[in-house]
């Protein structure tokens, strides 16, 4: 009998109150205790990651409050638990916590658990002079400060540079005619914010191929392509009018009157819609195709009239109607990039006053750090950035994975590759459901689908370590809630699988896949949810007559004020519910009240 194949790749699906920490600390501590004979050395090579230095610090009070309790017998439950994964005795596992704790604490610097940022900046200082960057660089995070830095320096040299002035003040007329704000100044830091973003910079160093007047040069030369397509519209459009109107004719003597063919001709001479299936509507094409050219008022010398110039008229139709099949496309095209050529070439100019500054001052932004070893790791077999840290590190568990970046993924991937080529285990732990770094480039996707790696264009490389992934993949469900009380479970599992149901695409529905949550025996607890119909009344009028409701309902229930929580979306309405309840004689405790 062969014997069973051992995963290395466990990827923990979870949901809240399902003890996602608890698993994680259970699992290290496995790795840290169960080498009998390098107790001092075992916790040494393992890493783990989470999102933030709260969720760090967390786990490191409750791993080595889990090794004091262990070692102390102070806590049986876990004890048992690892002892029998282990297959070791309990005293024999108390004895191994009290070693490794006292390492731990006495070699505090090789406990490694961090944030994946400073795991990468810890890589960025190693190996600065490889990245080519200068060794005494500094961290910026006031990222905000530097751009409103750079975006003064652009405003202060309006004037110097004509180019760069003109774009700016075009830029800011479009701004107008779209009803936003003229001052551009706030949709510029919107920009730069924009551009120095995770995975923006190779768009960006292909513009920064080219200086303002290129820009223009462009500009000019898309402008000559529309305004010949414009042009041919306007022309044709012009010379059948001319030919309707020397015999007198008008929109009432042809086919659906101002709706039908004559107004394909208006259309055309006004420009006022440009694309085939605005010009040539079904009215239109009927009059073509169908030889349906009068109106149903039209007299008989008006007919006659339209008979000596309809295949004069219909050649110039079908005419534009081949010129807009063949050019429409290109047209459309080259008429929003020349629309979005003054944020671009403007987008250009910040991008090198950015970099410029920065190099001045010796700065770093924190977002820069993974593009920067994703520079060296995606096209090398080995790649030198990591080799030490892939030969400490034997074992890699990463927390809210749903909330890591697919650059920070797949730079993580070579001692993940690395780890599970040596036999070691790995360790992924996340809920897609809780997924809100989007902001920060977070790609909830990625996790859903693992093992399978989400790349635009994955190389050899990033081929061999996805197939690795998926030898060694194996899922668990963390499906239990130990936190919540039933009738809240419940709820829950009943709304998401309704939304995955009825609401969300294919690819979201992968997230609700497996997520309903066991829950306590009891059946304590209570959810309701109201849809209040809006008439004359605001919503925030609304939502405080309904809190106040609520409010009272309680306390006539026997609960008293500080039972009470209101939880709302943004502080302005912590302010108005405060507010209005404050106005109502009920006692409140927020943190303007606080102050």
């Amino acid at each position: 009998m062969l014997p069973a194949t051992q995963h290395n790749f466990i990827v923990y699906k979870s949901s809240a109150g399902s003890g996602k920490t608890f698993t994680l600390v259970k699992e290290y501590l496995k790795l840290a205790l169960k080498d009998r004979y390098n107790l001092n050395k075992a916790y040494k090579g393992i890493l783990a990651i989470t999102f933030t230095n709260k969720a760090a610090s967390e786990m490191k009070w409750r791993i080595i409050k889990a090794l004091k309790e262990i070692s102390s017998g102070d806590n049986p439950m876990l004890s048992t638990l690892i002892a029998k994964e282990l297959i070791i005795e309990q005293e024999d596992l108390k004895s191994k916590a009290e070693i490794v704790l006292t390492d731990i604490l006495h070699n505090y610097s090789d406990f490694s658990i961090g944030t994946i940022d400073s795991f990468t900046h810890r890589i960025i200082r190693t190996f600065a002079l490889d990245l080519k960057l200068p060794v005494n660089f500094q961290i910026e995070t006031d990222s905000d400060a530097v751009f409103n830095k750079v975006i003064s320096s652009l405003i202060n040299n309006l004037g110097k540079d004509k180019l760069v002035t003109d774009y700016l003040v075009h830029f800011s007329l479009n701004l107008v005619e779209e009803n936003k704000h003229w001052d551009p100044e706030q949709t510029l830091i919107e920009f730069i914010k924009e551009i120095n973003k995770e995975g923006v910079g190779d768009l960006v160093n292909q513009l920064s191929e080219f200086n303002i007047s290129d820009f223009e040069n462009i500009r000019k030369k898309l402008k000559s392509v529309t305004h010949h397509y414009e042009e041919f519209l306007k022309s044709h459009g012009e010379r059948a009018l001319k030919i309707i109107e020397s015999k007198g004719l008008t929109a009432s003597a042809f086919a659906n009157g101002g709706a039908g063919i004559y107004n394909l001709f208006v259309k055309l001479f006004n420009l006022k819609e440009t694309t085939e299936n605005e010009l040539f509507t079904s009215t239109v094409l009927k009059t073509l195709h169908e030889d349906k050219w009068y109106g149903g008022k039209a007299s008989t010398d008006e007919k006659l009239a339209i008979d000596s110039i309809k295949v004069e008229l219909e050649n110039n139709a079908k005419e534009v109607l081949a010129f807009v099949q063949e050019n429409e496309k290109r047209y459309n095209a080259f008429s929003l990039i020349s629309k979005n050529i003054y944020a671009m070439g403007l987008i250009n100019e910040l991008a090198k006053l950015t970099n410029e500054y920065k190099n001045n001052e010796n700065i770093l932004f924190i977002s820069e750090f993974n593009e920067r070893i994703s520079e060296v790791v995606s096209n090398e077999p080995t790649p030198f950035i990591f080799e030490r840290l892939g030969d400490r590190y034997k074992h890699f568990l990463l927390d809210e994975f749903q909330d890591t970046s697919a650059m920070q993924w797949q730079n993580m991937l070579p001692l993940i590759d690395n780890s599970l080529g040596n036999g070691n285990m790995n360790l992924i732990v996340g809920d897609g459901k809780q997924s809100i770094y989007r902001w920060r480039n977070a790609d909830v996707e990625q996790f859903v689908n693992l093992p399978l790696v989400k790349a635009a264009n994955k190389n050899e490389l990033l081929i061999e370590r996805e197939e690795a992934l998926k030898r060694n993949f194996e899922e668990k469900v963390l499906n239990k809630n130990f936190r919540s009380e039933s009738v809240v479970v419940k709820f829950n599992n009943e709304l998401f699988e309704y939304l995955s149901q009825t609401v969300l695409n294919e690819d979201l529905k992968k997230i609700y896949i497996n997520q309903k949550q066991e829950h306590k025996p009891d059946d304590f607890g209570y959810v309701s949810i109201d849809f209040p119909v809006l008439e004359t009344e605001d919503v925030d009028t609304v939502n405080t007559n309904y809190i106040l409701k609520y409010i009272h309902q309680a306390i006539a229930d026997g609960y008293v004020y500080s039972d009470i929580c209101i939880i709302i979306r943004q502080n302005r309405h912590g302010n108005t519910v405060a507010n209005f309840l404050i106005e109502n004689n009920i006692p409140v405790v927020s943190a303007d009240s606080l102050l």
